[in-house]
């Protein structure tokens, strides 16, 4: 039945009804074929939005207003009329992903975007060997650029397939805060393993002061959401469920705002299974392919950078706004911090 069509039977409208009351002609079409038929449309609007993403040429002019922001910013400097002086001088966004997700890279890709792409330029060490027990086992901070402290990437532990290890990290992080250096241990870890993480800690005993953490980035690999996509390949069959956990877990939300993501090692696939991957993540967690979804591969080109400022300046407005809820929130409490401080002297003199 066609989304135009009237129904047959005694309930249809004549032409003429159906002038009389367009209304009672809208409500009597086939609504479902009206809702998929506009469902369809918005995913063929969004599938051309982030295929143009890659398609269209670049415009050096946003390119040079996206960097100039990131390299401008300082925490607060994204909210109007409000003074800054009680904020923190460093905003601290958190990278977090599954093994091979490319969070070491990403931090390189960052750094490199901001300071020029130079010969031997990695700061934060990759793994290039699929051992279990190879990676980041200690939490990494970066400021980026290195030259200024109002920036800090934080490079952490992969996560692990077993969501309560996972939680217990997050949690870790996003309430006591993230410190450069600190060891994380995780009860899977073999004996073996922990005996060598413990003999390369030993000269951890002047741990800096924990950082708060502003906001999340999360790192999936874009040729292992493929396989999970497939399910040709067993081993990669829950990796959408476990990036998805991720997402939505609480702890890595400030209100309304979630983690930003990047898919890496998008260079390794065809623009239109880049696309796919942008275009399924966003379907299974929700997330605008086009603004929430970033893809970073392992190029240097004009495109990939812009696209590494563009998610820069995702992340420091959403961190801005969350120190700005922090901000004022603080008056509400020293006033009723205040008010109880006067109450408990005025309980104690009447108790006199």
């Amino acid at each position: 039945m066609g989304g135009g069509e009237i129904h047959k039977g005694s309930s249809s409208l004549s032409s003429n009804e159906s002038c009389r009351n367009p209304t009672a002609y809208f409500f009597d079409r086939d609504v479902e074929t009206i809702i998929q038929h506009a469902s369809e449309e918005q995913d063929r609007k969004i599938y051309l939005e982030v295929l143009n993403t890659y398609k269209n040429g670049l415009n050096l002019e946003k390119l040079e207003e996206a960097k100039r922001k990131v390299l401008s910013y300082t925490p607060g400097s994204r909210i109007d009329n409000f003074d800054h002086s009680n904020f923190p001088k460093t905003t601290s966004i958190i990278l977090v992903g599954p093994k091979g997700s490319g969070k070491s890279s990403l931090v390189n890709k960052i750094s490199a975007a901001l300071e020029g792409y130079k010969l031997g330029l990695c700061r934060a060490q990759v793994s290039y060997n699929g051992s279990s027990e190879n990676g980041t086992y200690f939490l990494h901070e970066f400021m980026v650029p290195r030259s200024s402290s109002s920036i800090c990437l934080y490079d952490t532990r992969s996560l692990s397939e077993d969501v309560s290890e996972n939680n217990e990290m997050l949690i870790g992080w996003m309430t006591g805060g993230v410190c450069h250096g600190e060891l994380v241990q995780k009860n899977s870890d073999t004996i073996d393993l922990n005996n060598r993480l413990r003999a390369k800690a030993r000269h951890n005993h002047r741990l800096g002061k924990p950082r708060e953490v502003n906001f999340a980035i999360l790192v999936v690999n874009a040729v292992d959401v493929l396989k999970s996509i497939s399910g040709e390949d067993e081993s990669f069959k829950n990796y959408s469920q476990l990036i998805a956990t991720t997402f939505n877990n609480p702890f890595l939300s400030f209100k309304d705002d979630k983690p930003a993501i990047v898919i890496t090692h998008g260079d390794l696939l065809s623009i239109e299974d880049r696309v796919s991957v942008r275009l399924y993540l966003g379907d299974v967690m929700q997330a605008h392919p086009k603004t929430q979804i970033f893809d970073i591969p392992d190029d240097e080109d004009s495109p990939t950078i812009l696209s590494v400022f563009e998610m820069l300046n995702y992340c420091l407005d959403r961190a801005d706004r969350n120190l700005l809820s922090k901000q004022m929130m603080i008056p509400t409490i020293s006033l009723f911090s205040s008010m109880l401080f006067v109450l408990m002297l005025t309980t104690t003199y009447m108790l006199k």
